[in-house]
């Protein structure tokens, strides 16, 4: 599959299943207990973190550190997982001399699994004011416009559905509502305002994370008061996700897809068009 639009044509889009989109906080857990027949979503590095809440048929990436193809147990992650992996503009913008050869191991991973390489940032055709490796990305292996837009053409409208996206949990949201899946269930999405806050189901796990590194960062969170500085969730960026989530909710509601947060604590359930439930119908 070269894209996006491809996959949705191939499934005949017309799922009638429930989706689940897996975000990586603690409250991800109740899965556990769940019987959950349907689609399931993994966000950022979920099918890697917890495989046990698998089988995923879909894994969303969307930063520079993980999950990245071309560096080898990275690729054999994404693999190994059996998803369908969707992989974001937005992994190639920390690369440097390397991008080539990071393109040319991008275009070998197709042949090893079920990739498709996605665009979220260069809306209505415009590349970056200073072209960058997101663009270069985007026209050497994008074969459709970004997800944002794709997901306004399912009610007939032009340009951006949301913004670029602050956290890889909207992408993930977007996906199961263009798989037209019903309804959508979303876990472990909490967008935590502090440092000392920000924990992960599995907190000990990050890939290629060093030592020291880990030390700190679990001793942050063992004791908040060593730590108290803002995560990338506060101020105008938390207000920012958390009208994207409403604008996907919104196009879902337009489709007759009921959207449902499974975490009692998430900000979602003040989201409207997201609806709070303790159960998977």
């Amino acid at each position: 599959m070269d894209s996006l639009r491809d996959l949705l044509a191939k499934r005949n889009i017309d799922y009638s299943k429930p989706g689940l989109v897996l975000g990586s906080a603690p409250t991800v857990r109740r899965v556990r207990s769940m019987k959950f027949d349907g689609v399931r979503i993994g966000v950022g590095d979920m099918p890697w973190r917890a495989p046990e809440f698998g089988p995923y048929d879909y894994w969303v990436t969307a930063n520079s550190y993980y999950p990245l193809p071309w560096i080898k147990t990275h690729s054999r992650d994404l693999i190994t997982s059996n998803s369908i992996i969707l992989l974001s503009s937005a992994s190639v913008t920390q690369l440097g001399d390397e991008f080539k050869v990071a393109l040319d191991a991008l275009r070998d991973f197709r042949s090893e699994c079920s990739a498709i390489y996605y665009d979220q940032r260069h809306f209505n055709g415009r590349k970056c004011a200073e072209i960058a490796n997101c663009c270069r990305f985007s026209e050497s292996l994008v074969q459709d416009v970004p997800i944002q837009e794709l997901l306004n053409e399912l009610i007939s409208k032009s340009g951006p559905a949301y913004t670029e996206g602050s956290t890889v949990a909207l992408h993930g949201y977007a996906l199961a509502v263009l798989l037209k899946c019903n309804p959508i269930y979303l876990i472990g999405i909490e967008l935590p305002t502090t440092v000392s806050s920000y924990k992960s189901y599995k907190n000990y796990k990050r890939r290629d994370e060093a030592l020291k590194s880990k030390t700190w960062r679990l001793l942050y969170t063992r004791f908040p008061f060593l730590r108290k500085g803002a995560s990338d969730f506060g101020g105008s960026t938390r207000n920012e996700i958390l009208e994207d989530f409403q604008a996907i909710a919104k196009i879902a509601n337009s489709l007759d897809i009921s959207t449902y947060s499974l975490s009692e604590s998430s900000p979602l359930n003040n989201v409207e068009g997201i609806e709070y439930t303790q159960n998977i119908f």
